[in-house]
């Protein structure tokens, strides 16, 4: 059962490669990056915002203490708690900034494109057995052999028209 699987794997493994060689899979990715880059930009400004409004109570304390309505301790207990606050929020927009320039440093889309695609190809023809089994899986693909080999059907979970407008449908009949 085994050498049936294997070559039921085998051979719709160039098929698969063929799909997963398309670009909208690389520009899907790229996409994410740059909504990620956006996403991390509003963390930024929310930590930003974050600090400016502790500030403003921090000053709030401090006329609180000007007008009598809270002790010397007291008001030293609110502020070392606000400047915590500040600190933490600082040091997240620091993570998020340093996480910007490592995505960013020196690369523009076009060479994080050319990156994707080499890095696509390279994982797809250096597969292994088990690497192209677990793509398969992960892909929701079942393939059946027939029990002369000559012949295979592929399931896929994937709706298949929409990656490639080549393939018929979700069920494929290969021969080969």
């Amino acid at each position: 059962m085994l050498e049936a699987k294997q070559v039921g794997i085998e051979l719709v493994w160039g098929d698969i490669c063929t799909w997963l060689r398309g670009d909208a899979w690389v520009e899907q990715q790229l996409a994410s990056v740059q909504s990620q880059d956006e996403n991390t930009a509003k963390l930024m400004r929310l930590q930003q915002f974050k600090t400016s409004q502790v500030q403003a109570k921090i000053g709030k304390v401090q006329e609180g203490f000007e007008g009598g309505m809270y002790t010397l301790d007291e008001a030293k207990r609110r502020i070392a708690q606000y400047q915590v606050t500040i600190a933490t929020a600082e040091e997240e927009i620091q993570r998020l900034q340093e996480s910007v320039r490592a995505w960013s440093s020196g690369r523009d889309i076009q060479t994080m494109r050319e990156e994707l695609k080499a890095l696509r190809d390279r994982n797809l023809d250096h597969a292994t057995f088990e690497d192209k089994l677990d793509i398969i899986s992960k892909l929701g693909m079942k393939v059946y052999p027939s029990e002369d080999l000559k012949s295979m059907k592929v399931a896929c979970q994937l709706n298949l028209d929409q990656v490639h407008s080549d393939s018929g449908s979700s069920i494929i009949d290969s021969s080969k």
